[in-house]
């Protein structure tokens, strides 16, 4: 009997040692370029997507989800008034990369900066069973609605 319990203790501290890494992923701000940081990200249109984003250099982003319609207006995917909102934690990959981490999700995207500047960001973002990196380009935005449906 206590045999089992304690084998029982050990695989739920394993199982909640294992969820607590997912959970705080580690990630140091030196490793993205910092001129990435405290900056609204805007994505060039891609497939009806136009999306903001924000970092903070301990880690923390930010996301704003709009759609484009068919007459270049911008619209959330939830709710036409208002834009949903995604938070995540970083996870330092190396230098200039980063995963994705999601309360819900865990890691489901990595990415890597290519070429930041004042106004222009390049990064390619790989996605789970995805072959190919997809490259995206953003340019910096006063705000976080302001998406590029151009």
């Amino acid at each position: 009997m206590k045999t089992k319990l304690f084998l029982s203790l050990v695989a739920s501290l394993a199982l909640t040692g294992c969820n607590l890494i997912t959970a705080n992923p580690h990630f140091e701000a030196n490793s993205l370029p910092s001129g990435l940081y405290h900056k609204y990200w805007a994505m060039e249109m891609q497939d009806n997507m136009a999306n903001i984003f924000q970092v903070s250099p301990d880690g923390r982003a930010t996301v704003w989800r709009y759609s484009c319609d068919k007459y270049r207006n911008y619209v959330s995917r939830t709710n036409p008034q208002a834009s949903q909102v995604e938070h995540y934690q970083l996870e330092s990959q190396g230098q200039n990369a980063f995963r994705l981490h999601s309360s819900r999700a865990g890691a489901w995207a990595s990415l890597r900066v290519h070429e930041v500047s004042s106004q222009r960001l390049v990064m390619s973002q790989q996605m789970p069973r995805q072959t190919q990196a997809l490259e995206i380009h953003y340019q910096a935005v006063a705000s976080h609605d302001k998406p590029l449906c151009k």
